[in-house]
């Protein structure tokens, strides 16, 4: 079992696995925006503007555009912790 998962493309080629799979993954998220944004545009559906929020979150994370939240998020800070340390701030 070790001997075929030393083969699996991620580890052959690391680098064009990740590309392919976050090029097939933004793919998917385009499909995604197609289907839920004449929804919203033109019978003002709420949970396709979900949809579509989620979708774009989604995409910027993939493109490496939420660097400020994934560190927050990573360490475990809330956004009650972030106003309790700002509340205990002494120069305030």
């Amino acid at each position: 079992m070790n001997t075929v998962l030393d083969h699996l493309p991620i580890e052959t080629n690391r680098d064009q696995y990740l590309k392919r799979a976050s090029a097939l993954e933004l793919l998917h998220l385009d499909e995604i925006v197609e289907a839920f944004r004449h929804k919203l545009l033109v019978d003002r559906d709420v949970p396709s503007a979900m949809v579509l929020i989620k979708a774009a979150e989604r995409r910027a994370t993939l493109l490496g555009l939420n660097l400020g939240h994934d560190r927050a998020a990573s360490a475990g800070a809330s956004s009650t912790d972030k106003i309790e340390s700002g509340l205990e701030r002494p120069d305030r």
